[in-house]
């Protein structure tokens, strides 16, 4: 089963093309249908899909072709983002987390897509930054956006996910880079964040954890099972151990429970520390973004005291203290992204 959006209708002579954008992640995919006008796409409708339900993105693409030829709309151009490393060609992504495979070249004989590209899904929301309108971002930090200046994007939902934005003047947009950040060693830093690593390492079976092992929704998971070994259950504990997505139940419990919020003091912590190390990496002037399924479910933890103040610690706080920081409010960006890679990126 989709769930079907509309978004706007198309109006005749409005757009100069149409293209379809995807948002392919481990636990959910989103297609969507965009005019093109004034070199910036608006959406006319998107589709959801399960992605462990899908055996190929293949048949969602027709669903979406095929809802868009009723309406009269021919679809010249397509990009899918999606949660994985994308190959040497650019034409093919194992996702991550989820046991799929796209093929841009099996997209384009399988639908007529003229020109079909395949971007990370971080990239794809890299691209959404360009796009996104004022009351879809929250600004947590007050001070003046350096203009041009290089963007952090980080994201934490099924996986953790990272991309920098550079400005490229003769396209008037920021273009992003692929990277597989998230996987970069979590750096403990007192004992009780090492007991927690070791925690983690034997739980998930790793030998080396990840931010993505600790700030995705499986280190919400390991977050908050670490909190209850160390201080044992709560009233709400059986609950929340019984429910089908433990990381779901800590999320909506967060302010009636006290584990649970702990759990969250220390996301955002953690959160912050990575916020901190990508954008000392990247010397993002122009500021941090922090987006994802996580955050879209828990904002408030990605402006939190414990947040900021992780951000701005260290030697380079004079620096740190004058980037801006984001929080992303909707999660249509690496839709529109997607789509406006289509039309104008896809060839970087």
């Amino acid at each position: 089963m989709n769930e079907i959006r509309i978004h706007r209708k198309a109006k005749k002579g409005r757009y100069s093309v149409f293209v379809l954008g995807g948002d392919i992640g481990g636990t959910n995919s989103r297609l969507a249908v965009a005019g093109i006008r004034k070199n910036r796409p608006e959406i006319l409708f998107s589709m959801k899909f399960s992605t462990l339900e899908m055996d190929s993105v293949i048949p969602a693409i027709r669903e979406a072709i095929n809802r868009a030829r009723r309406e009269g709309i021919r679809i010249s151009r397509a990009c899918i983002g999606a949660a994985g490393p994308v190959s040497d060609k650019g034409s093919r992504v194992e996702l991550t987390h989820a046991a799929l495979v796209i093929d841009a070249r099996e997209i384009a004989e399988a639908t007529g897509i003229k020109r079909v590209s395949l971007i990370n899904d971080f990239e794809a929301v890299g691209y959404g930054i360009n796009v996104m309108g004022r009351g879809e971002v929250d600004r947590v930090k007050k001070f003046q956006r350096r203009r041009e200046g290089r963007i952090a994007v980080i994201g934490a939902g099924t996986g953790l996910g990272k991309t920098v934005l550079e400005y490229r003047k003769e396209k008037g947009i920021y273009i992003p880079s692929a990277s597989e950040g998230g996987h970069a060693d979590f750096p403990a830093q007192e004992r009780e964040e090492l007991e927690f690593l070791e925690f983690v390492k034997a739980y998930r079976k790793v030998e080396r954890v990840s931010y993505d092992d600790v700030l995705s929704s499986k280190g919400i998971e390991c977050l908050y099972l670490f909190m209850r070994r160390k201080h044992g259950a709560s009233r709400y504990t059986k609950e929340i151990v019984r429910s089908q997505n433990i990381p779901e139940a800590v999320s909506r419990l967060r302010k009636k429970d006290e584990l649970c919020r702990e759990v969250f003091r220390w996301w955002g912590r953690l959160m912050g520390r990575c916020a901190r190390n990508f954008a000392l990496d990247t010397l993002a002037k122009g500021g941090v973004y922090i987006t994802g399924g996580v955050v879209m479910g828990n904002p408030d933890a990605a402006k939190s005291r414990e947040f900021v103040s992780e951000f701005e610690k260290g030697r380079m706080r004079g620096i740190l203290k004058k980037i801006p920081l984001y929080v992303m409010r909707s999660d249509d960006a690496g839709l529109y992204g997607a789509c406006l890679a289509a039309h104008a990126g896809s060839d970087d």
